[in-house]
């Protein structure tokens, strides 16, 4: 009987701690996912302003971005930014109404708003890989205008396996060059690119 109630005394005892520490878990979990959603709400503006900049479709030029409350799940909307009465307060789901350039459009002005107001590292480098997939001319143009706005701010590194893309930064961030000596470089398998290099 001794035996009994002192295991039942211990088994209160553990019982106790591992209410206690589902407790901290939940607290923990739930203040994770408070900073995260705060993280993601607090990119918005930064995300609007780019994504005008980028303007990748002629209705939508609003997005939005939407954190659960309950599930803390991350949900981007796109907005009409047209004062038009069919599409007052209107938002879709890009992945629905977006070509595959739109799309990439969007999704890059979310990753450089999240780059752009990131406090953790003291680099002010960012680093895209082939960011021009599936975009159309439109789309690429404005993409090069974006990183020259915002290369006083940030480094960018680009790679890119498209030739084409690859000219047409030469052209149109060259002119960094004039304002600051050597802050545009290009560079491929031979080295830095001349700066006299045109397209033709």
């Amino acid at each position: 009987k001794a035996k009994i109630e002192a295991a039942a005394r211990d088994q209160a005892q553990w019982n106790g701690w591992i209410s206690r520490i589902e407790s901290l878990h939940q607290d923990v979990t739930q203040g994770q996912m408070d900073v995260v959603s705060t993280h993601l709400e607090r990119l918005e503006p930064t995300a609007q302003q780019l994504y005008q900049r980028m303007s990748p479709h002629p209705l939508f030029g609003n997005v939005k971005i939407l954190v659960d409350e309950a599930t803390r799940k991350l949900e981007i909307q796109a907005a009409a930014s047209l004062e038009h009465e069919r599409l007052k307060d209107i938002a879709v789901s890009p992945s629905a109404f977006f070509s595959d350039a739109q799309l990439n459009s969007l999704a890059i002005t979310v990753f450089l708003a999240g780059a752009l107001r990131q406090r953790w590292s003291g680099l002010s480098s960012i680093i895209i890989d082939d960011p021009v997939q599936q975009m159309d001319e439109m789309n690429v143009f404005a993409f090069l205008d974006l990183v020259r706005g915002l290369s006083a701010r940030r480094q960018f590194i680009v790679f890119t396996c498209s030739s084409d893309f690859y000219l047409l930064a030469l052209e149109k961030l060259e002119c960094l060059n004039k304002v600051k000596e050597d802050s545009f470089l290009a560079y491929r398998l031979e080295g830095i690119a001349p700066t006299q290099l045109k397209v033709h």
